[in-house]
């Protein structure tokens, strides 16, 4: 179990790296992504759904316009949580930390707490995505 950690830590240090090289050289069609996939209890995804939308309605209200994210769900129960990045330093204390800060409400770890207790397991990855006008 342990070494099993190290070489997921390990890989995931070379592939930052790599992706931190070819981001400072990309040219503008690549854009970054940071993909949170998070595994739900089959019986708990409508109130993991409910959180989403609170968490949603939150954010509006508190007007925060510089931070969007796509969800999308599989059908393992497994939730992605796409969000664009300018740069890797956009992911250097997280988007919880950015959120609490921009958000400054208690409601929102109240939220966050609901979303975290419903969440079996997740994964985070960043990856670049190529677009192509042709």
């Amino acid at each position: 179990m342990k070494a099993m950690r190290i070489q997921i830590l390990f890989s995931m240090l070379v592939l930052t790296t790599i992706i931190s090289a070819c981001a400072q050289t990309a040219p503008k069609e690549w854009e970054l992504l940071m993909v949170r996939e998070a595994k739900i209890v089959p019986s708990m995804v409508s109130d993991y759904e409910a959180s989403l939308v609170d968490m949603k309605t939150l954010l509006e209200e508190k007007q925060v316009t510089d931070y969007y994210h796509f969800t999308h769900i599989m059908d393992n129960y497994s939730f992605m949580h796409i969000t664009p990045l300018e740069s890797l330093v956009d992911i250097e204390k997280g988007t919880d930390e950015y959120l609490k800060g921009k958000i400054n409400d208690p409601l929102y770890d109240l939220i966050r707490s609901d979303i975290n207790d419903l969440i079996i397991s997740e994964r985070y990855y960043v990856c670049l995505l190529y677009t192509s006008d042709a």
